[in-house]
């Protein structure tokens, strides 16, 4: 029940992030406003996740070798949504700041971002 998709080990401190992927044509948004049940179910795991590495980190240490401090997640979910979903989701990050919503779009954007700098760095040498 708390084990998430994925974690990460970050390269400044080798403490954990966690990562949760999501279908990207999940629906998030209800046809009158307002986030979907699916959409909240997914924010919750989330929570779920963080608030139990927060409390185990101890035991998942010892027992697991997964060190967490202070750990955050990323939770991939959504595709071409308009802006104000986007303005939308920005709002409920802000709700709590340890979890950043990539939507399939960022996701892509960031990789091709990724390609373009070490293409020019390859270009360089």
């Amino acid at each position: 029940e708390n084990i998430p998709d994925f974690t990460a080990i970050r390269t400044h401190d080798d403490y954990r992030d966690i990562f949760e992927i999501k279908q990207p044509f999940l629906k998030l948004f209800r046809n009158g406003g307002g986030f979907t049940s699916e959409f909240n179910d997914s924010w919750n795991q989330v929570e779920r996740y963080l608030n139990f590495v927060r409390e185990n980190k101890d035991y998942l240490d010892r027992n697991k070798g997964l060190r967490f401090e202070n750990p955050s997640c990323s939770l991939i979910i959504g595709y071409n949504l308009n802006p104000n979903q986007r303005e939308e989701l920005r709002r409920k990050e802000k709700m709590n700041p340890s979890i950043r919503i990539l939507t399939y779009n960022d996701l892509i954007a960031l990789c091709k971002t990724t390609i373009e700098i070490l293409k020019s760095r390859e270009n360089k040498k």
